[in-house]
């Protein structure tokens, strides 16, 4: 055992005011003492966080919530001040601490807190913080979702998120704050669509929220601005032309399954996944669009000379989980298993070389870079998370003899 290991939790035991073989629970003032602690190590402090949220009753959940809320505020004030995280190191510490507490701390608080009032207004903080890192931001938008209070006040919530922080200047708005908007929010919407011509001011997530839905009512809009966004940059033209496609194609719905029937996959990528999830959400008969599936299967051919069939993999994985194909369909499109699925947790962090192990003498097989290559372009990246597709990267480098094999023996072992 490394002795290293001891310290956090010994370390919190002796604070806490408890010992190893009797304490279940820890105290919250004691917690926050080393929360606070400057001079504690960081993953002491962020240990006594998770301990904190793990073990707190209702009234614990809610003194945590208030030293958090106030924990806010001063790094709000630091900030304002023109203080930088790169520069200080004292407020990196404590940004990456309270981004933590989110990440790990909010599920526990949940269980504890039978009213979700107080941490609603808490999740609201943080989702307006243009400051938190960007797990902690899209763990919120989900928290913020499947919150226990009204439905209408998460979607107030969502529209304050979409007009206010930078989720404006997103080209798709996360699914947890998509799924929140309706029909009841389109005028709402709408208004933050039209406030600005310019593309620097337009409210680009408004508008994909509403292209997602089928607004025709902002379509003229959309046409109107799309001469001054070209003017600026062709990409921003791009944006608009890609939402008016979106709101058309809806209209009729039936044009959905002409389109996943289509092998238009091969021109611009990721449409067809949308298409198929929008003709499930309008009610498209299941019939209709497993049809549709399987004739885009028929057109999308191997392309020589790797026999690649962009997309496909992805859009047969989709279909099953939304019940429009059965599972003997397609049964020359394997989906491969997850290369993660034995270490979900794992991420790439090299242990050093043992004291009484020499690194072997070794060298990558050069003649294997062209045939990684190769394979990378059979990935459909785009559905990776980021650590899951550097696990499989990393897997692939190890068997292509392109990595040291001491890295490669830390690598999960999962298929």
């Amino acid at each position: 055992m490394n002795p290293r290991r001891l310290i956090i939790p010994i370390t919190i035991l002796s604070v806490s005011g408890c010992s190893t073989g009797s304490a279940t629970h820890m105290s919250w003032p004691n917690l926050k003492m080393v929360i606070k602690d400057p001079r504690e190590l960081r993953s002491v402090r962020g240990q006594a966080i998770r301990t904190a949220c793990e073990n707190a009753d209702q009234e614990d959940a809610s003194n945590i919530l208030n030293f958090a809320t106030s924990w806010i505020a001063k790094l709000d004030q630091e900030f304002a001040d023109g203080k930088q995280i790169l520069q200080d190191k004292r407020l990196r510490m404590e940004w990456e601490l309270l981004s933590r507490l989110v990440i790990d701390g909010v599920p526990h608080l949940s269980a504890a807190l039978p009213d979700h009032g107080s941490l609603f207004e808490f999740l609201k903080l943080v989702a307006t913080r243009p400051w938190f890192n960007s797990e902690a931001k899209a763990k919120t938008y989900g928290f913020i979702a499947e919150c226990s209070v009204p439905l209408a006040t998460r979607r107030e919530a969502a529209l304050t998120i979409i007009r206010d922080t930078e989720m404006s200047r997103f080209t798709g708005v996360p699914a947890s704050i998509l799924g929140l908007l309706n029909e009841s929010t389109f005028s709402d919407l709408r208004v933050m669509v039209r406030a600005f011509d310019t593309p620097k001011s337009f409210n680009v997530g408004a508008a994909s929220v509403l292209a997602h839905y089928g607004d025709v009512e902002i379509l003229p809009d959309l046409e109107a601005r799309r001469p001054a966004f070209l003017a600026h940059h062709f990409n921003s033209e791009g944006n608009l032309i890609h939402y008016i496609w979106q709101i058309n194609i809806q209209h009729p719905p039936s044009q959905l399954l002409e389109y996943i029937s289509s092998n238009e996959q091969l021109i611009q990528s990721g449409l067809h996944p949308w298409a198929l999830k929008r003709a499930v959400a309008l009610g498209l008969p299941n019939s209709e669009i497993r049809q549709a599936i399987l004739n885009h299967a028929g057109q999308n051919t191997p392309i020589p000379p790797y026999g690649i069939r962009p997309g496909l993999e992805s859009l047969k994985k989709l279909g099953l989980e939304l019940g429009v194909l059965n599972a003997n369909d397609l049964p020359d499109v394997l989906i491969r298993p997850s290369p993660w699925q034995a270490a979900p947790a794992w991420s790439w962090r090299p242990k050093p070389t043992p004291p009484n192990r020499r690194p072997i003498r070794w060298n990558p097989n050069e003649a294997n870079y062209m045939p990684l290559a190769e394979w990378k372009l059979t990935i459909d990246w785009n559905v990776l998370r980021p650590e899951k597709a550097e696990v499989l990267l990393l897997q692939k480098m190890c068997e292509l003899d392109l990595l040291h094999p001491y890295l490669c023996e830390q690598l999960p072992s999962g298929e």
